[in-house]
């Protein structure tokens, strides 16, 4: 519901009890009439009010999650780079091929969870055993 409508009907209710309020003073209708009749209609929006807050409540919290994960999906995907940009520039600076790939384990091993990190170096054309 539009804050136009809900500010609609909140402006209706107000109407109604002034009206109902002056009904009953001139006697149109019984007081206790006119009471009932306003506390029903009170309850009524303070219901309907609460079901409009708990719904749009409800829609927030699912667009903060969904906010939350993409946010989550960023950093981790920011620390990825972050990593590969540090091994790329490792292998960039390093001559010696031993020494780049000893740097590079550290690194690779904060691109996912894992007990031992192993280089294999196979020479073209070379057999496996």
């Amino acid at each position: 519901m539009r804050p136009r409508a809900i500010v609609a009907l909140v402006v209706g209710a107000a109407v109604l009890h002034l009206g109902l309020t002056v009904a009953g003073a001139s006697g149109w209708i019984g007081s206790s009439l006119a009471t009932g009749v306003r506390f029903t209609t009170a309850w009524a929006i303070i219901l309907i009010l609460a079901g409009l807050a708990s719904r749009r409540i409800s829609g927030l919290q699912t667009d903060l999650r969904a906010q939350r994960d993409r946010h989550q999906a960023s950093l981790t995907q920011i620390e990825q780079l972050a990593a590969l940009n540090e091994m790329l520039l490792t292998l960039g600076r390093s001559t010696d091929v031993g020494l780049a790939f000893q740097s590079l384990a550290g690194r690779i091993g904060r691109l996912g969870p894992c007990d031992r990190i192993g280089l294999a170096l196979l020479r073209e054309g070379a057999r496996r055993s």
